[in-house]
């Protein structure tokens, strides 16, 4: 349901309470979906500012923070990212992949292609 209906950004009118998301014997509404979602990836942003020394942000990471992996594929994550960490937040996806890039410029794979491509 995650990576078919999944948003983290709040539900807004067209899409509210009525509705509803049925999936392998399971009901929830969208935007109950939503703010699952969306409380499970603020915590999982807050750890990561928890890692950063403190008081440091803006020397430790002064381009701000890159989002890879399957779950930065999730709508609207980076403007989470911006509303909870303070910094720019952008999501990262392998560039100038060959051969089957259409499957590798997913940013699921961004960790793995550039371990491949690390010298």
């Amino acid at each position: 349901m995650k990576k078919k209906y999944g948003t983290a950004l709040p539900v807004y009118e067209g899409k509210g309470d009525n509705d509803s998301i049925a999936q392998n014997g399971h009901n929830i509404s969208y935007q109950g979906l939503s703010d699952i979602i969306r409380a499970r990836m603020e915590e999982l942003l807050k750890l990561i500012i928890l890692e950063l020394p403190s008081g440091e942000h803006g020397s430790l990471v002064p381009g701000g923070l890159v989002l890879t992996g399957g779950s930065s594929n999730l709508a609207g994550i980076d403007a989470l990212g911006r509303e909870v960490l303070k910094m720019p937040v952008r999501v990262g996806a392998p560039l100038n992949v060959y051969g089957i890039s259409d499957q590798l410029t997913d940013p699921a794979y961004s960790t793995a292609v550039g371990l491949l491509l690390w010298e």
